[in-house]
């Protein structure tokens, strides 16, 4: 009958051992690379819940209502059908006209459409559709 060798086992343990660590080893790395997937994964959960918020129905049809009393003086027609409102504004001169533009494009409110016109050299009519 023939004996193992003592040195033939403790190579094969050795062998066994080195593919086990090498296992873990790669285990590991697929681990953090999930872990930083599923970080990724909330960052952009709570960047779409803040967005949520912030084009909420509620706080849109707020925001649209804030807008039309910045530039109610100029407003000479407002039509309001389902969730849009139309907008005629009329005799701005360029500096009121910058300032409804800037209010209207750095605030977050749906704007569907926007038409400028300008009727002469110191009056612009604007025409707008807003959604809430």
């Amino acid at each position: 009958m023939n004996r193992l060798n003592p040195a033939y086992i403790a190579l094969f343990l050795a062998v066994i051992l080195i593919v086990v660590i090498w296992q873990d080893r790669k285990f590991q790395k697929a681990i953090e690379v999930q872990q930083e997937r599923l970080y990724q994964l909330e960052q952009v959960g709570q960047k779409v819940a803040a967005l949520k918020n912030y084009w909420d129905k509620k706080n849109q049809k707020k925001r649209v209502e804030d807008f039309i009393r910045f530039a109610k003086k100029f407003i000479k027609k407002k039509d309001q059908r389902g969730n849009r409102v139309h907008l005629y504004l009329d005799g701005m001169d360029a500096k009121n006209a910058d300032r409804i533009a800037d209010k209207l494009l750095n605030s977050f409110i749906k704007v569907k459409s926007i038409k400028v016109d300008r009727k002469n050299k110191e009056q612009i009519s604007m025409e707008m559709e807003l959604a809430f």
